[in-house]
């Protein structure tokens, strides 16, 4: 799976984006939390103060915005890709 960050994200992560491999049927939360516990570059980017992924992320999954599909609770697959923008 791939994870892009965009605009102001970028900047503050120092990266473009990160290939993550996570089992088919991850939601999004649990591989937000996943690649923010295992790279601190994006940590203080996609977490709050309490460890929970920030509720100020638009995420996309495929071109789709989550909001509109399960929430952080959208189920991942296979090739699927990411892409978050600050709110």
């Amino acid at each position: 799976m791939l994870i892009r960050l965009n605009s102001t994200l970028r900047g503050q992560a120092g990266i473009h984006a990160l290939a993550v491999e996570l089992p088919a049927g991850t939601s999004v939360r649990d591989a937000l939390a996943q690649t923010s516990n295992s790279n601190p570059a994006v940590h203080s980017v996609l977490t709050d103060a309490r460890g929970e992924v920030r509720t100020d992320l638009v995420i996309f999954r495929n071109g789709r915005n989550i909001r509109f599909q399960e929430g952080l609770d959208t189920t991942l697959a296979t090739g699927d890709k990411l892409d978050l923008f600050p709110e």
